[in-house]
Formats: structure tokens, sequence, C-alpha cells
């Protein structure tokens, strides 16, 4: 009864294998130039005529033979190869309409909730930090810092920073401290809105816990790694 049962779930596998294949789209094939289209046309004769023949010497004389093609015989393979073209966008055109729509219902029928949920939390981003007003000052002086200290080290760079920041004058100090309370809160208002932005997106989860249990998981995962 044991191996019944085995080749049955088999048989069902390979019925499920077979149905994924046929699902899967396949893109139309890319439109032969003319060249392309005359060696198809001579390959066959000429490896006939020199069975031991190499691919880099069938190459070789099948561009020999086109150079000696007539102009009328080129121009009946560049019509060929112009209706190829043709096809071959109308094609995938289709292909690309197709494709669409089969990630579209991809996405409906086998995203969970929860990985949608994720997903959706990790694009939100929080709001840049507030810069202080010694770093504001910083930023105002940096391509003078760059030109004078290039010879210098790190360290002492950051020491005559530091030094000039401490001699400013206390109008100007002023200045900059003003713009760090204005970027400050900017920076809370936009916090605030971010956080309630996700605490609707969990309040929007409360009739299925699956989805906070994933992400707690997958967050404790990550703080382990």
């Amino acid at each position: 009864m044991k191996s019944t049962k085995k080749s049955k779930s088999k048989d069902h596998k390979k019925k499920d294998h077979k149905k994924k294949k046929s699902n899967k789209l396949e893109r139309p094939k890319k439109a032969r130039n003319p060249f392309l289209l005359f060696a198809a046309d001579k390959r066959a004769k000429v490896m006939k005529e020199n069975p031991s023949i190499r691919v880099g010497e069938l190459n070789h004389k099948l561009a020999e033979l086109w150079k000696n093609v007539s102009k009328e015989k080129k121009e009946k393979y560049a019509k060929k190869s112009q209706e190829e073209k043709a096809k071959y966008e109308e094609e995938m055109k289709i292909f690309l309409e197709k494709k669409k729509q089969m990630e579209s219902e991809s996405d409906q029928d086998d995203e969970t909730k929860g990985k949608r949920f994720f997903r959706k939390l990790l694009d939100l981003e929080p709001p840049k930090r507030p810069k202080n007003a010694y770093w504001l000052y910083l930023e105002s002086i940096r391509g003078e810092i760059a030109d004078k200290d290039k010879k210098h080290k790190i360290g002492d760079i950051s020491a005559n920073m530091s030094q000039k920041w401490k001699n400013l004058d206390p109008q100007e100090k002023e200045k900059f401290a003003k713009k760090a309370k204005k970027e400050k809160e900017k920076y809370l208002q936009e916090l605030k809105a971010f956080n309630e932005k996700k605490l609707k997106m969990f309040d929007s989860t409360s009739g299925d816990d699956s989805n906070l249990d994933e992400y707690f998981e997958t967050s404790s995962e990550e703080d382990s790694n």
C-alpha cells in the first residue's frame, strides 16, 4: 500500500511540474540579420561538402560565400530580415504584456499578507536626524577647510575646526543655533508623521497576528546574525 501511495505522490509532483513548465512564458526569438539568414540556408550544404570542418572555419567559409552573393539575393535576405524584425517586435509587445499580467497575478496569488506587510514596513524610511549648530557650521566652512588643510592629519583638522567654533562670534553661533532649532522642529514633525504611519500599518494587521509574528521573527533573526 505504501509503494502505491508513493508512486501516486510522485505522479502528482510530475503533473505539477509539467503545469509549471507549461505556464512559463517563452521570450520571442530575436530577428536575424541578412547574413544569419543566408548562413542558416547554406550551413548544411557547406558542412556536407566539408565533413571535418570546424566551427571557426565554417563561419569563415560562410562569410566568404556571403561576399560573393549578388545584390539582388542580398536584398531578398534584407527584406526577410525586416519581416522577422517586424514579427519579433509584435511578439515582444505581446510577451511583455503577458509577463506583466502574470507577475501581477503571481503577486496576488502567491504573496502572503505577511510578506506584503513586511515589504511595506521596509519601504518606510525614517526621517534623517537633524544636525546640531556645530555640524551646520562645519558644513558652511567645508570648502575652506579642504583647501587650507590638505596636508594636515584628520585629528589636527578636527582640533582646528573645534577651536574655530569656540572662537566664533556669539552672534554667528546664534545663527547656526536658530537654523539647528528649525531643523529639529522639522525632524520632530516628520518623525511624528512617520510613527503615525507605522502605527496605522500595525493597526491594519490587528485581524491577522501572523503578520506581526512574521515581522518580529524576521527582526530577531537579523539581530542574532
